[in-house]
């Protein structure tokens, strides 16, 4: 991927009254595109939640957009949360210049005393103000993973260097990632808390690295989309001061009880089973933290609402800011999980993924393929009557198409675009547009079928009367010697 284009800040626009309401105007005006809305605030809220100080959980879910369109122009989702969020609060730039100035060695050197203050201003300027870092750059053969005091990193991909470095450590099963440990202040090896953000190109996205991120039991998000415009910002220097005063807040780490608590919304309800529904097809390490990212995800994001309004906001805008915030990144990484059907995960095939996964392979490399070519191709398991309910199933997952007698392969754009319409998974509205005197976004109406879990019921066994054995001649006349 080429470098990423810089987000487009609408001229001519004055300073908003309150961030509240330089918030609400992205929310309302970031993009015409629902689609790429949705996209948009996800990235926006997940990469608030990433750099917050504190941090505000004890683990800090992985992000990574996945750019379907494979354009050489770069991301432009992924260039407006690293403008936004990443670049401006915590300096790559400024940071990257000073190592190559610096260095950690010449840095260490002075760093004795562990108490010194000329340590803790050296190791401030060496990291910056925020967790981020280049994932090429955040680590030494010596030191292990290196970070500031809270010994947490988000590993920024932005180079496709950094990109290449993940998925090499990724497929080798590297410990610095199994086991990541870096240095401290006190110059002594301590666990690490890694956290992943970038974007994917649909080619980059293949099924090796993702097999390996879902079983290696990474709380990571993927969110497909095919945006290929620069995102507009209304009020840009307003919304840098909403993302610097989130980053500088120090949201202190509060326990999120066990039960699920989702607000008593009927659409929050829906998702929540669409999202259950995929998961019981997924590695249970990655349902785990999926469910548990959910768990948190509210408390997140009316605690970040919360701090955007304390300079101006009524309790209104808090609750209209963060119901937006929750249901636009519920409904993404609901579609996030669904689009892992592309490499045969979260739906039940009739058959094992590895077949699916076979099928699929076969057909996007050698094109169309008649039915009969399928089974000549797998004749051991796929038979007349089973070929036709797993073209059923795949074309219901919208994973091929079958004009005529023809059998097609759905290229990942077409895939992710068709995903983002599915009547499955609904556009939300903007409720926070309200706050701007306008009305609400119209919402797309839910499924008149609501999605049920389905019960695995055992069969009922009929239970046989069982009459009372006769009692033989030998045990009689053991009772009557007993008596």
């Amino acid at each position: 991927m080429a470098s990423q284009p810089s987000c487009q800040p609408i001229k001519g626009n004055v300073l908003c009254r309150t961030p509240a309401e330089a918030l609400a105007r992205f929310l309302h005006e970031g993009t015409a595109d629902d689609y790429e809305r949705t996209i948009a605030i996800a990235a926006f809220t997940l990469s608030l939640w990433q750099i917050t100080q504190g941090p505000i959980t004890p683990t800090v879910p992985s992000v990574l957009l996945v750019h379907a369109t494979n354009d050489s122009g770069g991301d432009p989702l992924d260039a407006f949360a690293g403008e936004f969020v990443f670049h401006e609060v915590c300096e790559l730039d400024r940071r990257l210049k000073q190592q190559e100035e610096t260095g950690i060695e010449r840095m260490l050197a002075h760093s004795a005393d562990p108490g010194s203050s000329m340590k803790t201003a050296l190791w401030s300027a060496y990291h910056g103000d925020g967790p981020a870092y280049r994932y090429g750059r955040a680590w030494s053969d010596d030191y292990g993973w290196l970070s500031g005091a809270d010994s947490r990193i988000v590993l920024r991909l932005d180079q496709p260097e950094d990109r290449k470095a993940l998925r090499k450590d990724l497929l080798s099963k590297s410990d610095k990632l199994r086991d990541p440990k870096g240095i401290d202040h006190d110059r002594q090896m301590v666990p690490k808390q890694l956290a992943l953000s970038g974007s994917l190109s649909g080619q980059e996205w293949d099924r090796p690295l993702v097999e390996a991120l879902l079983n290696g039991g990474w709380p990571v998000l993927f969110l497909p989309h095919t945006a290929t415009a620069p995102i507009e910002i209304p009020y840009s220097p307003d919304l840098h001061l909403v993302c610097m005063q989130v980053a500088a807040a120090g949201l202190q780490f509060k326990q999120v009880t066990a039960e699920l608590v989702l607000p008593d919304d009927p659409r929050i309800q829906y998702y929540h089973r669409a999202l259950i529904k995929r998961l019981v097809h997924m590695p249970m390490d990655y349902s785990f933290n999926t469910q548990r990212i959910l768990r948190e995800l509210w408390r997140v994001c009316f605690r970040l609402a919360r701090v955007i309004c304390e300079q101006g906001g009524d309790s209104n805008a808090l609750t209209l800011i963060s119901q937006d915030l929750f249901r636009s990144t519920l409904r993404a990484i609901v579609i996030g999980v669904a689009s892992l059907a592309y490499h045969g995960w979260g739906f039940d095939a009739g058959v094992s993924r590895e077949r699916v996964q076979q099928l699929m392979e076969h057909l996007r490399t050698n094109g169309p393929q008649t039915r009969r070519d399928l089974q000549r191709k797998f004749p051991l398991w796929l038979k007349s009557g089973k070929l036709d309910d797993l073209l059923k199933r795949l074309v219901d997952e919208g994973l091929v198409t079958c004009p005529d007698t023809v059998v097609l392969a759905v290229p990942l754009p077409e895939f992710t675009q068709w995903l983002h319409r599915k009547q499955e998974f609904p556009v939300e509205g903007c409720l926070s547009s309200l706050l701007l005197g306008k009305k609400c976004r119209q919402e797309a109406p839910l499924p008149a079928q609501p999605l049920k879990m389905r019960r695995v019921r055992k069969p009922k066994v009929a239970v046989k009367a069982v009459e009372p054995a006769t009692e033989t001649r030998k045990d009689a006349e053991e009772t009557s010697d007993a008596a």
